[in-house]
């Protein structure tokens, strides 16, 4: 059986990338760039992905492949709003989800998760926040998450980074999340953990979302 190297792999992991961002046909607010630039959201965001997926560094992955360099990924993050930001990753994840064939009678189940990444940099970084020491630090990147689940795939719908001046109101993650989702991913299910929904939290969503939903 033929073994794939590791340059093999990052090439399949940047060729797939790349036909993901393809799809989504982004607009340019909360994007600050002159329209002669030769790069846009997507091309950062790719590079963003890329890195992640790898585990490796900006500097690396703009290094190895062709396309805008470290210092302008490092730009043009600097210049966007948070906000509008974290809406334009979500748009992209929306435009990836919805490339999928899901019959529209399917009862759709969606999880969601909050998950710390380890933070080694600046503690006083607006995405770094405080909790119990993990791997050899006390300080974390933490994201709320949700996904499709179904018996195939698990695809990524919607993420919100959390930072320290945030909070966490489990209450208030999910009406954002049932907000932002349910017009065009109409779910009946959801999968958490029991720190998500005590019955009081549950029946509150419910009435306020105007939604059927079971609670697994």
């Amino acid at each position: 059986m033929y073994k794939k190297n590791n340059n093999t792999v990052r090439q399949q992991v940047w060729s797939e990338l790349h036909k993901l961002f393809g799809r989504f046909v982004e607009g340019t607010e909360g994007w600050i760039y002159s329209k002669q630039s030769r790069w846009s959201s997507t091309h950062v965001f790719q590079r963003l992905a890329q890195a992640a997926l790898e585990t490796a560094s900006i500097e690396d992955v703009c290094n190895s492949f062709e396309g805008c360099s470290a210092d302008t990924v490092q730009y043009r993050i600097k210049q966007l709003d948070f906000d509008k930001k974290v809406q334009q990753i979500n748009d992209i994840l929306r435009y990836n989800a919805q490339s999928f064939q899901i019959h529209k009678n399917t009862i759709l189940t969606i999880a969601v998760d909050v998950t710390d990444y380890p933070w080694y940099g600046d503690r006083d970084h607006e995405l770094s926040v405080g909790s119990k020491e993990k791997a050899g630090t006390l300080f974390f990147n933490r994201y709320f998450t949700a996904c499709i689940l179904t018996k195939t795939y698990r695809i990524p719908i919607y993420v919100c980074p959390l930072r320290q001046e945030d909070g966490v109101s489990p209450y208030k993650l999910m009406k954002d999340l049932i907000r932002e989702i349910n017009w065009w991913c109409p779910f009946s299910r959801v999968l958490a953990d029991a720190w998500f929904f005590s019955k009081s939290n549950f029946e509150s969503l419910i009435k306020k979302s105007m939604i059927a939903t079971q609670l697994i």
